[in-house]
């Protein structure tokens, strides 16, 4: 593992952990701010297959949400 990607997955484990935190203090949207942060991967990492999951993951996100309204 490159130090790029070390660094990088501390640094998501961190926002994950941020994220838990704020959602058990019941701060909602920065847990969601914190959740976002925690995949956002050097872009050089991705490939079509990660770029296809990603967009099924937001397409899925969006029709949530959308069901709540």
């Amino acid at each position: 593992m490159t130090p790029r990607l070390e660094a990088w997955l501390r640094q998501a484990n961190d926002d994950l952990a941020m994220a838990d935190h704020a959602l058990a203090g019941g701060f909602h949207a920065q847990a969601c701010y914190h959740a976002s942060q925690a995949d956002e991967a050097p872009q050089e990492l991705f490939d079509r297959v990660d770029a296809e999951a990603a967009l099924a993951t937001a397409r899925a996100v969006l029709r949530f949400v959308e069901g709540l309204a």
